[in-house]
Parts: structure tokens; C-alpha cells; sequence
């Protein structure tokens, strides 16, 4: 599982964060690595412990 927490919305995480070119190499080996894909966008309702989102409960 890879998790990963961005600020911003589904769309420019497509057009900006999707086509850098680090994640070239990992885009192309994820097929041996990877036997299903299913990517999901969470909006985060709160935080314990952390402020990574910026959400307070």
C-alpha cells in the first residue's frame, strides 16, 4: 500500500504531481510490482496527533 497526503484537489494532483518525471520510473515498474491498482481520494474529517491536513476535530 502506498499513502500518500496532498493538499489540493483530484485534478491537480493529475495534471501536476502525476506527470513529474520521478515518478516516470515508478509509474513503469508498478506493472511487475502491482496486481491491481485502485487509487482512492480521502478527505481527511480530523486529526489526532499530527497536523499534517490542517483539519482540526
Amino acid at each position: 500500500m502506498i499513502y500518500e497526503i496532498w493538499q489540493g484537489t483530484r485534478e491537480s494532483w493529475i495534471q501536476h504531481e502525476l506527470t513529474k518525471p520521478y515518478r516516470a520510473e515508478y509509474e513503469g515498474a508498478r506493472t511487475n510490482l502491482i496486481d491491481d491498482r485502485i487509487v482512492s481520494w480521502l478527505e481527511p474529517v480530523g486529526e489526532w496527533g499530527s497536523t499534517l491536513t490542517n483539519v482540526r476535530r
